[in-house]
């Protein structure tokens, strides 16, 4: 039974290409940059103060932190 060719055969109206995607702002024309290149976020750079190993923990009924 031949009713011409399917729809999944058709071409497309029209095919995507690299010029209608978005453009990547962490992608240059040499591709994509690499993870130690990339501008850092300063809040990366915030050191977390260190904890005070002799300070109490409280602890509830059922063992957990208040």
């Amino acid at each position: 039974m031949s009713n011409g060719s399917p729809a999944s055969d058709a071409p497309l109206e029209h095919e995507p290409v690299d010029e209608d995607r978005p453009a990547d702002p962490d992608e240059s024309l040499l591709g994509p940059v690499p993870e130690d290149e990339r501008p850092v976020d300063p809040a990366d750079l915030v050191e977390e103060p260190p904890l005070d190993d002799e300070r109490r923990v409280r602890l509830d009924d059922t063992g957990e932190e208040i």
